[in-house]
Order: structure tokens, then sequence, then C-alpha cells
């Protein structure tokens, strides 16, 4: 999961730059243009995973609008996927993430990574562009975790 995942990213670690599959708002194409919804659908479905199918199928998923509703995503992740405490993730499980200027607002998506020992996020960031990894850092809050249900089993 993390392999394909980190196949759409530009890297930032240490210097090392690649372009990345480009940011689009609501699409799910892989090597093509992703949002952080598609990325996690898009990646689970490349790997024949059932739950990625119902995800990118869900309607309130394929129609938020450009400032998603937190409630509305929250409810289809614990509808589609399996909670986790935040204590308890590993690389491939998905981050519900706040940006640090809206911490009570958790609208984006991320896979959990490590690079060099390090937690890392993979995500189509709309900031960047593109579908980058970086570090865990200040700029976004984990506020859940969830985990596909194929691979909590």
């Amino acid at each position: 999961m993390i392999a394909i995942a980190r196949a759409e990213t530009r890297t930032r670690y240490r210097g090392v730059r690649r372009e990345g599959t480009r940011w689009q708002h609501q699409a799910r194409v892989l090597g093509v243009a992703l949002d952080c919804i598609g990325l996690v659908g898009a990646t689970g479905v490349r790997l024949g995973l059932a739950s990625a199918r119902r995800w990118l199928a869900d309607d309130d998923l394929r129609r938020y609008p450009r400032i998603p509703d937190s409630a509305m995503l929250l409810a289809s992740c614990r509808h589609l996927l399996v909670e986790i405490p935040l204590a308890d993730v590993a690389d491939a499980d998905v981050y519900v993430l706040a940006h640090q200027r809206h911490p009570n607002l958790p609208t984006h998506f991320a896979f959990a990574a490590t690079h060099g020992g390090e937690r890392t996020i993979i995500h189509a960031e709309m900031f960047s562009r593109r579908v980058i990894e970086n570090r865990m850092g200040p700029r976004w809050i984990a506020t859940h975790a969830f985990r596909l249900p194929e691979l909590a089993a």
C-alpha cells in the first residue's frame, strides 16, 4: 500500500525531490490527478481492496465541496473504515488531519508511513498541488485514525 502511495509522491526529504501526481479536487486516477480522498481510494483499488471501491463510490466522499464538512467526512470514515486509536497507527493506516490554522476542523486524509525511522504522511495536498510525503509535523494535526478493513483483520 505504502509503495503504491509513495510512487505518487514528490519527496521532500534531505533535498531529494521528484515530481508527483498532481493534486486536483475530486480526482481519483493514480499517475494523473488525485485529491486526498482519491489517493486513499485509488491506492486501495490498485490492491484490489473492496473497501477502497466502496470508499470511492460513497456519495458523500465523491461530492464533497472544496471546504468539506468535517462531521460528514468522519461519518463516512466510521461507516467504511475501522477507527483505531492514534497511538496504534501503523504504516498504511489513514490519518484524518486538521490544518494548524483550523485545528478543530479535520478535513484532510493521509496515509501514515515511515521514512528513515520517522513518522511521515503521504497525501495529496492542495497547497503543494501534488501528492507528497513529508514529516508529520505542526502543519497537520492528526485528529483521528482509521484502518482499511482488509488490513484490520
